[in-house]
């Protein structure tokens, strides 16, 4: 990652532990960047839920995001770091390369370990990731 790009960490499915949260936290407050994190409520395990209680799960869902967040960055000393949360429902891929851009970032970080379906690796995820979206897809 360039070290003039934001942070982007996504988690989706159950992705993303403390301590993978916690290493990209790090990489922004050490680089000087903002640090923006991408929850995902993906359509492949949450999208048969009725209208009202995906609405309740995506706002319940940022007001943890943004609590964890905010611990993490207490944690590292990095309370000066820009921090945003962004929650979207939908594809992953499609969340991820909407985020991206709009933070105008070529890669982002996507904290493990994955949500495997269908036999897959944890790599053929990642690699799917970087054809559909075009950008730098790292596993932490």
């Amino acid at each position: 990652m360039s070290s003039a790009e934001d942070i982007v960490y996504v988690s989706w499915g159950g992705s993303g532990r403390n301590d993978t949260l916690e290493d990209a936290a790090r990489r922004a407050k050490d680089a000087g960047v903002s640090f923006i994190f991408l929850g995902v409520v993906d359509n492949q395990r949450f999208g048969d839920l009725p209208k009202p209680t995906m609405k309740t799960l995506l706002r319940e869902l940022e007001f943890i995001l943004r609590s964890q967040t905010f611990a993490v960055m207490r944690q590292i000393n990095g309370t000066g770091v820009e921090t945003q949360v962004v929650v979207r429902q939908g594809e992953v891929a499609e969340a991820i390369k909407s985020v991206a851009e709009t933070a105008g970032v070529s890669s982002v970080l996507v904290g493990g370990p994955l949500p495997i379906r269908d036999q897959q690796t944890a790599a053929q995820v990642i690699d799917q990731l970087q054809v559909d979206t075009g950008l730098k897809i790292t596993l932490i």
